[in-house]
C-alpha cells in the first residue's frame, strides 16, 4: 500500500459496518482495530503463500512457525507495501502499547529483577558489551510489560504463550528461531486462538520486519 493509496482510504471491518479513514485519521482508530488490521494483513499474506483459504487461516500458522524455527527466509516473499505501511503507522499509534524502545525495555527488565545498572566499575569487555547495547537504544521491540502483555496473559489459554510473555519480561534479547521452536509443537487447532495469533503476528513477523527495515 503506497502512501498515495493509504491517503485515499483504508477499510476496516467494524461490528456495524465499514469505516473509511485516511492516514491522518489513524490517530482516532482504537488500538484494537489497528492491531486487527495488522494481524489480518499478515494472515492474508501467509494464507496466500501457503495456498490456504483465509477462512482457515489457523492452518497457515503452524507452517509459518515451522519455517521461522528452521530459519527459512520467507519475508521477502510474503511482505507487501501494505504490511510495511501498517508497520510504520503502528510505530506511532501503538508506541508504549505494542512497541517499546530497547532502552526502556532493558531498564524495566533490570528494575523488575533488581539488577544494578551502574557499569562504571565493570571490566573493559563488559563495558564494551553495554556500549554496544546502548547503540540499539532507539530500536523498537515488543512491549511485554503493560496492557498488551496483560491481554495475552488474561485471554490466552495457552500456557506456552504465557510462559513466553513472562520470560520476555526478564530476557530482553530473544531469538525468533528459539521462540518459534518453543511453540512449534502446538497442534493446528491451537492456532484458532486470537491471542496466540496476535502474538505470532507481532513477535514473529512485524518485530522481525521492523529489525530488517532498520526501524525506518
Amino acid at each position: 500500500m503506497s502512501k498515495k493509496l493509504i491517503n485515499i482510504s483504508v477499510f476496516i471491518p467494524l461490528l456495524f459496518g465499514t469505516l473509511t479513514l485516511n492516514a491522518q485519521g489513524f490517530s482516532n482508530i482504537p488500538k484494537t482495530e489497528l492491531i486487527k488490521l495488522m494481524v489480518d494483513s499478515f494472515e492474508n499474506q501467509i494464507c496466500s503463500y501457503y495456498s490456504i483459504n483465509p477462512d482457515e487461516a489457523f492452518k497457515a500458522y503452524p507452517k509459518y512457525i515451522k519455517d521461522i524455527a528452521s530459519n527459512k527466509k520467507t519475508f521477502n516473499t510474503i511482505t507487501t507495501e501494505d504490511e510495511l505501511e501498517l508497520l510504520k503507522i503502528s510505530k506511532t499509534e501503538l508506541i508504549n502499547y505494542i512497541w517499546i524502545t530497547n532502552k526502556d525495555k532493558r531498564e524495566r527488565s533490570d528494575f523488575n529483577q533488581g539488577v544494578n545498572t551502574d557499569h562504571s566499575k565493570d571490566d573493559e569487555a563488559t563495558k564494551e558489551y553495554y556500549a554496544s547495547l546502548k547503540s540499539t537504544d532507539h530500536i523498537l521491540s515488543i512491549n511485554y510489560f503493560d496492557e498488551y502483555s496483560e491481554f495475552l496473559l488474561n485471554k490466552s489459554k495457552n500456557q506456552d504463550l504465557k510462559d513466553l510473555v513472562i520470560t520476555f519480561r526478564l530476557v530482553t534479547d530473544s531469538s525468533s528461531m528459539l521462540t518459534a521452536s518453543s511453540i512449534s509443537h502446538l497442534k493446528e487447532n491451537s492456532f484458532k486462538e486470537h491471542s496466540l495469533r496476535t502474538f505470532i503476528a507481532f513477535e514473529l513477523y512485524y518485530a522481525i520486519l521492523n529489525t530488517l527495515n532498520k526501524n525506518e
